[in-house]
C-alpha cells in the first residue's frame, strides 16, 4: 500500500472523497490559511492527515458552482513526484510536510 496524502473533513463535508476517513493514521498538520478570492479576503483552518488507502473514489457531485469553476483536475501524488512536479500546489511545503509524516 502507498501513503496518500489528502485533506480530510467529517463525512458529508468533504466534496470529491466518497470514503475520507478509511485508514486515517492520526498524525498531521494544522494551518490557518489567509487568502484572497473572487474580490473577498478569508481566513480558515485547515487540517491534514495522512491516509493510508488502497483506493479512493473521486467525485464531484457535491461541488457548488464556484467549486465547479476552480476544479481543473485532480490527482494522487507520490511523496517524491510533488517535489519535482513544477506545478503550483497548495500548502507550498506540502512536499516537506509528507516528508515528516512518512518518515
Amino acid at each position: 500500500m502507498k501513503d496518500r496524502w489528502a485533506a480530510v473533513r467529517p463525512p458529508g463535508c468533504s466534496p470529491g472523497l466518497a470514503n475520507p476517513c478509511c485508514g486515517r493514521s492520526g498524525r498531521g498538520w494544522h494551518r490557518i490559511a489567509e487568502f484572497g478570492f473572487d474580490g473577498r479576503r478569508y481566513r480558515q483552518e485547515e487540517d491534514y492527515f495522512l491516509l493510508r488507502v488502497e483506493s479512493v473514489e473521486v467525485s464531484l457531485a457535491g461541488l457548488d458552482t464556484i467549486e465547479l469553476e476552480t476544479v481543473v483536475g485532480y490527482r494522487w501524488w507520490e511523496a517524491a513526484g510533488l517535489e519535482s512536479a513544477g506545478e503550483a500546489f497548495f500548502p507550498a511545503e506540502l512536499p516537506r510536510l509528507l516528508r515528516e509524516l512518512t518518515s
